[in-house]
């Protein structure tokens, strides 16, 4: 009888024990949440960095279409690919911001008629870089929240 109840009570410690351990697998840590890509935000963080008369010719909707080709610029040259990872290529370095990235986002802009100089393309990439960083997709991880 005693050995019985030993076996109940010992049980019923080691699945506490496994509750406290286990329930918050899954769930990220303070130190590592990264924020969720907003095309939309992105957008908008592009348009703050640009100057005011490029922010004006441009608009809303020419920054989200500068965040489609710079997204596509990212997945053409292997620096992003939805998740996969056996996709990346780390051996060769992807350089965002520079005479090849510029000119394939001038060139895209030009083709859906889309005025924009290498400078503002420049801008772009930076911006865009900058607000990945920012919510933790590239570099360190974003702080949560409320605690910035």
């Amino acid at each position: 009888m005693a050995f019985g109840i030993a076996v109940v009570v010992l049980t019923a410690a080691l699945l506490v024990a496994a509750y406290f351990t286990f329930r918050d697998q899954g769930v990220p840590s303070k130190h590592e949440v990264a924020r969720e890509f907003d095309p939309e935000e992105c957008a908008r963080f592009i348009l703050g960095s640009l100057p005011a008369e490029s922010r004006e010719r441009l608009g809303e909707r020419g920054a989200r279409e500068l965040v489609t080709y710079i997204l596509d610029y990212m997945k053409m040259s292997g620096a992003i690919a939805n998740g996969d990872s056996s996709e990346l290529s780390p051996e060769r370095p992807v350089v965002l911001g520079g005479a090849t990235s510029t000119a394939y986002l001038v060139e895209r802009a030009e083709s859906a008629g889309l005025q924009v100089s290498g400078h503002e393309a420049s801008i772009a990439m930076e911006a865009s870089v900058e607000y990945l960083r920012r919510i933790g997709a590239v570099g360190p991880l974003a702080e949560p929240e409320g605690e910035r």
